[in-house]
């Protein structure tokens, strides 16, 4: 258990491959575990998975639509034509 949860605490993508399907590059997200001692010593896991791609929020790319919109809006005032 040890093992595989180091695993999944570990940074950064990795390649997964589920029995049946290709490769996908994925990130392991929460991560949650319990050892029940009332059953036998069961250990539960549950984690989360996403597909490992560009990072959606927060974005660090500049919004050009809102910044062009932006630029003629200022142009428009200067203009008088608001």
């Amino acid at each position: 258990m040890n093992r595989l949860l180091a695993a999944l605490n570990t940074a950064g993508p990795v390649n997964w491959c589920i029995r049946g399907s290709a490769f996908q590059k994925v990130q392991v997200g929460r991560v949650t575990h319990r050892l029940s001692t009332k059953e036998g010593g069961i250990a539960y896991i549950s984690f989360e998975v996403y597909e490992a791609g560009e990072q959606l929020f927060p974005s660090g790319t500049e919004d050009t639509s809102a910044t062009t919109l932006s630029a003629a809006d200022k142009v428009k005032e200067a203009l008088g034509q608001r």
